[in-house]
């Protein structure tokens, strides 16, 4: 055994007949104790671990050999006790060394590997959980610390310039387009390059298209209102023709009702005709008729005069040629 880093195999040497021919045990015990004392259990790097799986077995043929020498001694003279005490004091101390040691080269082993994938983790530039999963992934079936170490540097880079040529296509579109095209940043950079590429052009498209149907909506709503606007004015302009028109009617009516009034006043003296001596002709009859007659047409002139709707005054020229055709067939009726 060697009080450096390997163990060095020594053989036991014991002859037996009867009694303790000769032996080399208090030396072989000392050496053997400060061989397995100078193990070393601080496992850093590959040639540590190689080391310790060496040690580990030549533990293993240490304690064998142990055994072989107590078979030589077993049953032999009380003297050769204190060999066989010793062999099984050593086979206890290996036991327990290998033992420990074996334990201890796992433990570590599990540590170092966690220590390196921890340190890949935080080299990525976006720590997701499909990243951090490549970098535990990335060490499978990876057996030496350095194996390991260039399997997540080799993985953590590769992340790293896929995201690198993510982040320059999102700013590009950005710079481009605005920043609401690339919201939902920290999804976008989890994309492969081609799948992004897609997705913020249809973004593109899908915002020109609201774009010009706010647009067309709004054209529709200006429209509606302006057209609405009119139609408002059509019907302020309807209400005050239709409250001229009653206004028309009123006052035609109201001169109508004095005309009747005045007429009225006019025939009041004929209702007690001083007596007459000779009764009227029928020439003079209808002459006086006529008088009446013409007196009733003057105020629905007037009336028609202030007529101002086309409708309306055509209505009224409708009626004063009537009304004139009714009068000259009087005339010309008491003429015949």
């Amino acid at each position: 055994m060697s009080t450096a880093t390997k163990i060095q195999p020594v053989e036991l040497s014991v002859i037996v007949k009867g009694e303790v021919i000769s032996n080399n045990f208090p030396a072989f015990k000392e050496f053997a104790l400060s061989q397995m004392e100078g193990i070393n259990l601080e496992l850093e790097t590959d040639d540590h671990f190689k080391q310790a799986k060496s040690d580990v077995k030549s533990l293993q043929d240490f304690e064998k050999n142990l055994d072989q020498v107590d078979k030589q001694i077993i049953e032999s003279m009380d003297e050769i006790n204190v060999l066989l005490t010793g062999t099984r004091e050593l086979r206890e101390v290996s036991g327990t060394k290998r033992k420990h040691l074996a334990g201890l080269a796992k433990t570590r082993t599990a540590e170092l590997k966690e220590s390196l994938i921890q340190a890949g983790i935080g080299a990525l530039a976006i720590q997701a959980p499909d990243f951090v999963q490549a970098v535990r992934d990335s060490i499978f079936r990876k057996s030496s610390l350095k194996g390991m170490q260039d399997a997540i540097t080799e993985t953590v880079e590769g992340i790293n310039a896929r995201v690198a040529e993510v982040k320059a296509l999102v700013m590009s579109f950005e710079c481009n387009h605005g920043s609401d095209i690339v919201h939902g940043l920290n999804q976008l950079l989890l994309m492969p390059r081609d799948t992004l590429q897609i997705e913020l052009e249809r973004r593109v498209e899908r915002r020109t298209a609201d774009r010009k149907a706010e647009k067309l909506r709004a054209e529709t709503e200006a429209l509606k209102a302006t057209a609405r606007i009119k139609e408002l004015e059509v019907e302020r302009k309807a209400e005050e023709i239709r409250k001229a028109e009653q206004v028309q009617r009123l006052a035609g009516i109201a001169k109508l009702n004095e005309a009747a009034q005045e007429m009225a006043t006019e025939e009041e003296p004929a209702e007690t005709p001083a007596p007459q001596a000779v009764p009227l002709t029928q020439a003079e009859e209808l002459s006086a008729f006529l008088k009446i007659f013409a007196g009733a047409f003057a105020p629905i002139k007037a009336a028609r005069a202030e007529l101002v709707h086309p409708e309306n005054i055509a209505a009224g020229e409708r009626f004063a040629e009537g009304f004139g055709n009714l009068f000259q067939a009087l005339s010309e009726g008491g003429s015949k």
